[in-house]
């Protein structure tokens, strides 16, 4: 119980920070879009938070707090020559909490066009028994002009039979597989699988956990266009870096800085 309110104390007072993640085009090096992280003071893992709060029915709160708190950045930096698309990271519960649609909505919008930057990154759909459900919330933001990505695909998280039953736009493959492919033959028969699979099915793709240029090369070699990691750059809370760096070199072949 203690914990519950500690938790219920943070999402009330806003006691978190967010921090951004570049999506990289590998052919360019510039970025694609950011995707928005949840940090919480104290706590070394923000899955741990963000698993305790689905646990005790807290995640609704929190990302519909999320998706605000994102949107307010963006509205801030709305004048800024080039401003990133972001993906916000929101729960398969959530999603199909029957009275989320209605909320979503509601919270995105005042921001008018700005919350069309908003790309939804669906996590842990391994929690949910009606893929048919989930897919028909999903269509409905999509034609409300938001896009759809899966995260995680490869993992137990976002199975095959996500990627069969829901319709999106990117699918984010599991950084194991793409560290793993350089040296083991398993992981590379499965990423390829992966790739080929969401290729067929006609999804964007980033590859995850980019953390040496032997990632990066591998992606290309297999086609996949962007992606996420150190080698590129480090998440900050620096949303202005992105929004104004990125825009003098987009179009430079300029090399994303680090940035912690």
């Amino acid at each position: 119980m203690d914990r519950i309110g500690r938790l219920r104390a943070t999402i009330e007072k806003r006691d978190f920070f967010v921090v951004y993640q570049p999506i990289v085009d590998i052919g360019t090096r510039t970025v694609h879009h950011l995707e928005a992280l949840t940090r919480v003071e104290g706590m070394p893992s923000p899955a741990d938070f963000i698993t305790f709060a689905e646990d005790v029915g807290l995640i609704y709160d929190f990302d519909l707090l999320l998706t605000q708190s994102v949107l307010d950045t963006m509205h801030a930096h709305r004048k800024e020559p080039t401003l990133p698309d972001v993906a916000i990271n929101l729960s398969a519960k959530t999603l199909m909490s029957p009275i989320f649609l209605r909320q979503f909505l509601a919270v995105t919008e005042p921001y008018g066009e700005l919350a069309r930057k908003l790309l939804v990154e669906v996590t842990e759909t391994v929690v949910v028994t009606d893929i048919a459900k989930l897919n028909e919330v999903l269509q409905k933001l999509r034609a409300a002009g938001f896009r759809i990505c899966l995260d995680d695909v490869g993992a137990g998280s976002t199975s095959f039979q996500s990627l069969y039953g829901i319709q999106a736009d990117f699918a984010k493959i599991d950084g194991h597989f793409v560290r793993g492919a350089v040296n083991n033959g398993r992981d590379m028969a499965m990423l390829r699988s992966i790739v080929d699979v969401c290729g067929q099915l006609g999804l964007g793709l980033i590859g995850e956990q980019v953390e040496g240029p032997e990632h990066a090369q591998l992606l290309t070699e297999l086609g996949v266009p962007l992606a996420q990691g150190y080698l590129y750059s480090r998440p900050s809370r620096d949303f202005a870096y992105f929004a104004k760096d990125w825009a003098k070199m987009a179009g430079t072949g300029g090399k994303v800085l680090r940035k912690g």
